[in-house]
């Protein structure tokens, strides 16, 4: 019943066709992600702990640079469900938003590599990860007097 429930959220999102795709085709995968997406359409924000990403020198530069840590680092991706043989791509892409990242690589050895090269950040005072939909295309509650 979710899983019918998930799919009736997307076609809300999409213009595709939206089918309910053989169960035996389907991953535990990505029916995580299928419930994950169903959520994030519906203004879910989920959070968690990150270990490390990984940066491009050019903008791990900037972020060695400053005197104190960067509030964050926030990464767009397409939301992109895929239901067995068939993907739906929305309109919409998802924010991961990693929260105070640190380069441990010394601002001296970052200005010698190249700007293509890539360095890996790590968690500053705070090691949470925000994953969610950009504010614009979360559900509001609708006061009526």
């Amino acid at each position: 019943m979710e899983f019918v429930k998930a799919l009736l959220i997307f076609q809300q999102y999409t213009l595709a066709r939206v089918t309910i795709p053989p169960l035996a085709d389907i991953s535990e995968r990505q029916m995580h992600r299928i419930g994950t997406v169903a959520d994030l359409l519906l203004g879910k924000v989920y959070s968690s702990d990150w270990r490390s990403i990984s940066i491009k020198v050019s903008g791990a530069r900037i972020i060695a640079a400053q005197s104190t840590p960067s509030s964050a680092i926030v990464q767009m991706q397409p939301l992109v469900v895929d239901l067995g043989s068939k993907s739906i791509e929305f309109d919409i892409e998802e924010q991961y938003i990693f929260q105070r990242p640190t380069c441990l690589v010394p601002i001296e050895e970052l200005e010698a590599m190249p700007d293509d090269e890539i360095v890996e950040l790590v968690p500053g005072e705070d090691s949470k990860l925000i994953h969610r939909l950009p504010v614009e295309h979360v559900p509001r509650m609708v006061e009526v007097d």
